[in-house]
């Protein structure tokens, strides 16, 4: 009997980074949600927080180059984008709770990432949903009063410029996600 080949793989994802002033006021509205004691959950550390444009997945560190190679393709001139008012992936089973991100730009961008990818990865079954994680959601204590939180927290509609993209690895330990730029795609 063969042994079976173990191919290399690497945890990638497509990101935006979130500079740190709109950090501190993710940092804020996480600190205001928190005292409320609505939910229990794995609060994103501010060194992790940015923007998914897609998740490919484990993919052949093979393959790498050819991902880097269509997303060079990618032409776009800068950009804003202007944070949301805060959401849930699910109000009735909620795990993801988010600050939504705006820009017809950002969904133009990761629209055109998915097509220039579909090349060679799966595409995400989920449609694209502009947003930053806050909190993977373990446990909802008040469900009344998350939902009042949802219509009634006032996210400041602070904006920032995107000049560029980056293709990241994400290392999985026992501690958690590790992130690394692999590389990084300048508007042009």
């Amino acid at each position: 009997m063969m042994a079976k080949v173990k191919i290399p793989k690497a945890r990638l994802f497509i990101s935006i980074e979130v500079p740190q002033e709109i950090k501190e006021i993710l940092r804020t509205i996480s600190r205001d949600i928190k005292k409320q004691n609505l939910i229990e959950g794995k609060w994103v550390p501010e060194d992790k927080i940015h923007i998914t444009l897609q998740f490919l997945g484990y993919i052949p560190i093979d393959v790498i180059p050819q991902i880097q190679e269509l997303l060079d393709g990618i032409a776009f001139e800068p950009f804003r984008i202007t944070l949301g008012p805060i959401g849930l992936n699910d109000i009735n089973n909620p795990r993801v709770l988010w600050v939504e991100v705006h820009s017809p730009m950002l969904d133009w961008l990761a629209a055109e990432i998915a097509t220039m990818l579909s090349l060679i990865v799966e595409p995400e079954e989920r449609p694209f949903h502009g947003h930053i994680t806050l909190t993977r959601i373990k446990k909802v204590h008040n469900q009344d009063g998350l939902e009042d939180l949802l219509d009634s927290y006032v996210v400041p509609k602070d904006s920032w410029a995107v000049e560029e993209f980056s293709l990241m690895e994400s290392k999985l330990d026992r501690a958690g996600a590790e992130y690394e730029v692999i590389k990084g795609f300048a508007a042009s």
